[in-house]
């Protein structure tokens, strides 16, 4: 049985009915992983500018693995970081360029492709809270930071 209680303004301003029957989908982001806190071997597989919560940052992702000598992966982990204009050498992004010996010249641009694909020693740390400061259902981790190449 369908019957209309509910009205929504729509994008013309006229009110709109609303089926309360009507079968509503919602598409859910997947599960992020969560390892624990501690020093891990990652390959950087991307790195991409993303917009959100009001200010552009850039998102960076981390293939994790158990140990250089075997090389089996553990998952992926995402990597954030300001997008700030210019980039100093002490923001993340900075020290991550100095790690990886790219030159920097000032006020020119900079490609991060030489980032993508390399080995490096990462810091992972979890995501406990939200944004906002609520708790997530489901702590999942993250890189804090790029420690270096692997030794």
């Amino acid at each position: 049985m369908s019957h209309y209680t509910t009205t929504q303004p729509q994008h013309n301003g006229h009110p709109h009915p609303v089926d309360d029957d009507e079968e509503i989908f919602v598409t859910l982001a997947e599960e992020r992983l969560h390892v624990p806190a501690g020093r891990y071997l990652g390959r950087s597989v991307q790195v991409r500018r993303d917009k959100s919560y009001g200010r552009v940052h850039l998102t960076g992702e981390f293939e994790l693995y158990h140990d250089e000598d075997v090389m089996r992966p553990i998952g992926r982990v995402p990597f954030w970081f300001r997008d700030a204009r210019p980039i100093t050498p002490g923001s993340t992004l900075g020290a991550w360029l100095a790690l990886a010996d790219l030159r920097r010249v000032p006020g020119r641009r900079l490609s991060l492709t030489p980032l993508r694909g390399r080995l490096w020693q990462v810091q992972v740390r979890d995501v406990l809270k939200t944004h906002d400061g609520r708790l997530h259902a489901r702590p999942y981790s993250r890189v804090a930071c790029v420690l270096g190449l692997p030794a």
